[in-house]
């Protein structure tokens, strides 16, 4: 038998292909304990960020309240001093 007719020949630009995109697949694939973490770890984000959410609402809510008090208190500054004196 003749040695050439059982060899095949690859040139070397389409083996590093071949080698670099094998090691897409070769991902970790994740199992569902990995998952269900992740699924908790992002509840936990969402339940603190909420939380957040809350607390800066309720700021805010203040500061508008602040802000329409001074706002009532200058416009009607006049006659709150006439009270005091």
């Amino acid at each position: 038998m003749d040695n050439e007719m059982e060899t095949v020949q690859i040139p070397a630009e389409k083996l590093v292909d071949a080698l670099l995109h094998m090691k897409q697949f070769e991902h970790h694939y994740a199992t569902q304990e990995s998952v269900d973490n992740l699924k908790e770890s992002v509840r936990e984000f969402k339940s603190d960020t909420n939380k957040r959410f809350e607390k800066l609402e309720s700021k805010l809510d203040r500061l508008q309240w602040l802000i329409v008090s001074l706002s009532v208190t200058l416009f009607f500054k006049e006659q709150i001093l006439s009270l005091f004196m």
